[in-house]
């Protein structure tokens, strides 16, 4: 842990590989985490009660909304930021949409897609 007080971060992703991994990336960071969430449903319920500053959203969803369509819902009502990546597993690569208007600072995404190949670097 870095010693850093990090925004708590909502997990939303139906890989429970994936969320196991990335649960244990930020926990080992220091960020405090809610979820994992496979769907848009519940992330929007444990948005509205938890409060976190940021969302990472791993495609692909269950049920109707999917990654776009919950990080537009979680910025319009309560002002969360949301990385959305391209895939819900490591090896297909972590890319981001950082140019979408939900998207987080930059330095914040740096930030979370580093604890994220951390992780990932250390399994492999």
């Amino acid at each position: 842990m870095d010693g850093i007080q990090h925004d708590t971060v909502l997990l939303v992703c139906s890989d429970p590989d994936f969320a196991d991994h990335a649960l244990r990336g930020f926990f080992l960071a220091g960020y405090p985490v809610v979820g994992p969430v496979a769907t848009a449903g519940m992330a929007l319920t444990l948005a509205a009660q938890a409060a976190p500053k940021v969302a990472l959203v791993a495609r692909p969803l269950i049920g109707r909304r999917n990654a776009r369509d919950l990080a537009r819902a979680l910025m319009q009502n309560w002002g969360i930021h949301s990385l959305v990546l391209d895939e819900a597993v490591p090896d297909a690569g972590l890319v981001a949409h950082e140019t979408a208007s939900w998207s987080p600072p930059p330095g914040e995404t740096s930030r979370l897609l580093g604890v994220l190949r951390r992780r990932y670097d250390k399994q492999h």
